[in-house]
């Protein structure tokens, strides 16, 4: 019964998927041909964020007369800071300019269905940058004989500035209205291609992943919203600031550009050259805004407002390795030092306890490394995504539809949780481990996004295995909601995440020839429980004299408990 009602009527005015010219009433449209894919790159989904429209709602796409040749990839949005690696010069697959609320479109050529299931890829970058930019889908389109869509969204400051001069001149969370544009473009629009709009699946990684469980804070009251179900990858540390907090970083800004003094922030702001906005001490995220979303997302999920939808959510084994924990921690000091700036309000009370389940625990030396940084590194990784997750799917389970008595089943959508943990031999020796999105080399081909796969993903690599193992467990969710229905030959029924909270939670391992079920073991999930403070100050910032207080007696539990995983 959760299931999305597929509707009787059929669609009208559908155009053929195997034709590359579309007609979407504002524009026409014409894409390409290529190796059994057709392509539609770089069409407008909004009018340009440029000028007044800057730190505004996305408006309406405006209407174009002559036919678009759709066969290149609009620019992506600018990054947060001048050093990003999408406008370092080093990344030729895209170009940045501020005109880049661009989407692209990507469809089986001969398509057996007339209805096709939808993929709706959104990016990560931690809301700063569009790092994952132009991927190339065209695996996933052919094996699952899906539709992919890929777009850009605002991030940094033209995104997620936040002040009450935007709110009143603006709009506040320009970036998350961005996601919502594009998702009710595809809504409106996909039937043209072919997709089924009933059938539209949410697949974000990293922030990516965080932005898809906020479209589900933000779709909490739709009985219909317009996705079917959401993949959320290495997804749920967003840091979201109140209107007090936005101010500070606004006023940041307004510093950085030159504009304090005007009497007219917003309009100082909006006259700037795009290049003078990006800052290296200002910050910018998905803040407080009192309508999308008047808490932060943890509170929210917990009190059960969320998009009730069939769900996939999980991380990698090692996420705190590459992109967070400095890899030259080398003692306890140092290793404080860098949660503190993390979350300034942690009392010592609670570095002690962070010592005793993190920092003070023995761990390999790996070369060119600090003696503490695996440690710093599993801390973060656990705190800020490995338990966030483990909060959105605890919060999915507690406010769960039981079904009525006498009945079987269940009102409510599943949720299934994964683990990936698939070995690279240098990875593991250089002490990364499986690091933050590497399942990304598996799921779409390890030469179909930013060609930085470890050697062991690349063809006759030990992991090459792991792709058509994950990617037909990701396909069935989007085609059927149901990861297992379309799985791979011998591939493991993945059990949704149910069982008792403290080590009985069952969740899927991916890991290359050894992929099985196992259950989040009693230690960790006591240790997410003991820092679960932390967990909610990364999301929500403590205010004033507000302190970070961890919870002593759940952390001893943990140390005493078991960390078996065994099914």
């Amino acid at each position: 019964m959760w299931k999305t009602i597929v509707s009787l009527l059929a669609v009208a005015s559908t155009v053929n998927a195997g034709s590359p010219l579309i007609d979407l009433g504002y524009a026409r449209y014409e894409g390409v041909r290529d190796d059994g894919v057709l392509k539609w790159l770089g069409m407008r989904y909004a009018d340009k964020p440029t000028g007044d429209n800057r730190f505004a709602a996305p408006r309406d796409p405006p209407k174009e007369d002559a036919v678009i040749k759709a066969d290149k990839f609009g620019p992506i949005c600018p990054p947060q800071t001048p050093d990003d690696a999408t406008v370092s010069g080093k990344v030729d697959r895209y170009r940045v300019d501020e005109d880049c609320l661009y989407v692209s479109v990507f469809a089986p050529e001969n398509p057996k269905k007339t209805r096709i299931p939808v993929m709706f890829f959104i990016q990560g970058g931690s809301f700063k940058s569009n790092s994952n930019a132009n991927w190339n889908p065209a695996n996933l389109v052919k094996d699952g004989e899906i539709i992919v869509v890929m777009f850009n969204y605002r991030v940094g400051p033209t995104g997620f500035a936040h002040s009450e001069e935007i709110k009143k001149k603006g709009a506040l969370n320009a970036g998350i209205l961005d996601i919502k544009k594009a998702l009710e473009w595809t809504k409106d629009h996909i039937a043209a291609f072919g997709g089924d709009s009933d059938q539209i699946v949410l697949n974000g990684i990293s922030a990516g992943g965080t932005a898809s469980a906020l479209l589900m804070a933000v779709y909490r009251d739709a009985k219909r919203p317009p996705f079917a179900g959401a993949i959320i990858e290495s997804g749920g540390w967003v840091t979201m600031r109140s209107m007090k907090e936005g101010e500070q970083q606004y006023e940041c800004l307004l510093n950085a550009t030159k504009c304090t003094n005007d009497i007219d922030t917003l309009a100082c702001l909006r006259s700037k050259k795009e290049s003078e906005l990006r800052t290296t001490g200002c910050w910018f995220d998905p803040g407080i805004d009192d309508q999308m979303f008047p808490k932060p997302l943890l509170d929210m999920f917990s009190d059960g407002s969320f998009a009730k939808v069939p769900t996939i959510m999980g991380f990698c084994n090692n996420e705190g390795t590459k992109y967070a924990a400095p890899q030259d921690t080398d003692t306890a000091s140092q290793a404080h030092d860098y949660l503190k700036k993390q979350d300034g309000a942690l009392t010592q009370g609670s570095l002690d306890i962070l010592d005793d389940l993190y920092i003070s625990r023995p761990a390999p030396y790996y070369p060119k490394s600090g003696r503490k940084w695996r440690q710093t590194a599993d801390a973060i990784g656990d705190i800020g995504t490995n338990c966030m997750v483990y909060e959105l799917q605890n919060a999915i389970v507690k406010n769960s539809v039981p079904p009525p008595r006498g009945s079987s089943g269940d009102l409510s959508p599943p949720t299934w949780n994964y683990r990936y943990a698939a070995q690279d031999e240098d990875d593991e020796n250089a002490g990364y481990g499986t690091w933050h999105i590497v399942e990304q080399y598996a799921l779409w081909g390890p030469n179909n996004t930013d060609n930085g796969a470890p050697p062991s993903y690349l063809p006759k690599g030990v992991n090459e295995a792991m792709t058509p193992v994950m990617r037909k467990y990701w396909l069935s969710f989007v085609k059927q909601l149901d990861p297992n229905k379309e799985r791979d030959g011998g591939a493991p029924e993945w059990k949704p995440w149910t069982g008792a909270e403290d080590g009985q939670r069952q969740r899927l391992m991916l890991m290359t020839g050894k992929t099985k079920m196992e259950r989040m073991s009693q230690r960790r999930s006591l240790s997410c429980r003991a820092t679960r403070e932390m967990s909610v100050a990364l999301g929500h910032p403590r205010e004033g004299d507000q302190k970070t207080d961890l919870d002593g007696k759940l952390a001893r539990d943990a140390m005493a408990a078991s960390d078996s995983m065994d099914y």
